[in-house]
């Protein structure tokens, strides 16, 4: 069989006590001295996970920047930047789930590149192919701490709302990969079960339609079968066990690698 495959430089620190044990050498690994904490306002106010972090960091925490707004918006990203920006952040350090993810890439974006937003992200001039400019500029780097199971947990696309617009506002960098991702039990468990229920039916679904591809190459075929195994496993058990931090960590991981199998999927 003739296929590539390429792999991304990150780390993952999984279990309990995860931001404790490892944050601190995360970021020290990454050089930073100003790790810049970017979040919900949900998870800032009504968990202590951001307490967590900013003790585990110390004197290299730069701040916290708690308004990231659901669906990520684009108004609520380019606050976040400026808070960055003033803060004098050398590592952004994402803390939520999917909308707060994605919105910290785009934070990483627009910290480095000269040109307007609207000229960063895909175009589509009428009666033309969409493009997407290339983003060449060096990007901070960039720590994952989802709060839920997400699929945009080590991608590198984003998607903005934005009202004045009659599409989202798209831009991909593989530059704005995490370079590192922590997966705290406790972290994982303070999400409301709601949230946790739709989180985990995304990431059964997509691992379920996953299987459905019979073309694909070793390396993505083990990826995929593995994600839809702790997937299910995990969908299956969550209604009569909520609490169980391993069923919300089997969920996180088969998002990992589903979006791995989708990397190496290509011919």
């Amino acid at each position: 069989m003739t296929f590539r495959a390429a792999s991304h430089p990150w780390r993952l620190s999984c279990g309990e006590n995860a931001i404790e044990q490892h944050l601190a050498e995360s970021v020290a690994r990454l050089g930073s001295q100003r790790a810049f904490v970017l979040t919900s306002p949900s998870v800032n106010h009504r968990t202590d996970t951001i307490r967590r972090i900013t003790s585990a960091l110390g004197p290299s925490c730069a701040g916290v920047f708690d308004g990231i707004a659901k669906d990520t918006t684009f108004a609520s990203v380019c606050t976040a930047r400026d808070a960055a920006r003033a803060a004098g952040a050398d590592l952004l350090l994402a803390v939520g789930g999917g909308s707060v993810i994605v919105a910290v890439r785009a934070v990483a974006i627009f910290l480095a590149e000269a040109n307007d937003p609207h000229h960063l992200m895909t175009q589509y001039p009428e009666g033309k192919p969409a493009y997407s400019p290339r983003l060449n500029t060096p990007k901070l780097p960039i720590v994952n701490i989802p709060t839920t199971p997400t699929s945009a947990v080590n991608r590198a696309g984003t998607g903005l709302k934005n009202p004045a617009l009659d599409h989202r506002m798209e831009y991909f960098d593989p530059k704005t990969r995490p370079q590192a991702i922590l997966l705290d039990t406790a972290a994982l468990l303070a999400s409301p079960l709601a949230v946790i229920r739709s989180t985990a039916t995304t990431v059964f679904a997509t691992t379920l339609a996953a299987i459905a591809q019979s073309d694909l190459n070793p390396l993505a075929e083990g990826d995929r079968d593995h994600a839809f195994k702790l997937a299910n496993r995990a969908y299956r058990r969550l209604p009569t066990a909520p609490e169980d931090p391993a069923l919300r960590l089997d969920l996180a991981i088969a998002a990992l690698l589903q979006n791995r199998a989708e990397d190496d999927g290509a011919p």
